[in-house]
């Protein structure tokens, strides 16, 4: 896949995650709902966002309130931060986040 493609592709789905964060926010949303709503786009092919939510994370716009393993399934609740919201709402930008 042409390289800009790519990356154009990486933006929209990190926005797409944070929107999805946003229909039940301040309320943590399981990871596997948010991939589950990817999938459901057609933005992802595989449950693994794990790529997308990291890099989210490491920007402070969406956190991880617990992450725990059950039954040999890691599973983590994610909610947006104050940043994320404001990002959501046209009050900032993040130059790798399309939204």
């Amino acid at each position: 896949m042409n390289k800009d493609i790519e990356t154009i592709q990486k933006m929209k789905i990190r926005g797409h995650v944070l929107k999805i964060l946003e229909m039940s926010y301040p309320t943590a949303t399981f990871e596997s709902a948010v991939a589950a709503g990817l999938m459901e786009r057609g933005l992802v092919s595989s449950p693994d966002i794990s790529e997308y939510t990291q890099y989210l994370e490491d920007k402070g716009l969406l956190r991880v309130v617990h992450s725990a393993e059950r039954f040999g399934i890691h599973e983590r609740l994610l909610t947006l931060t104050p940043d994320g919201v404001d990002l959501l709402d046209g009050l900032c930008a993040a130059p790798g986040v399309e939204v």
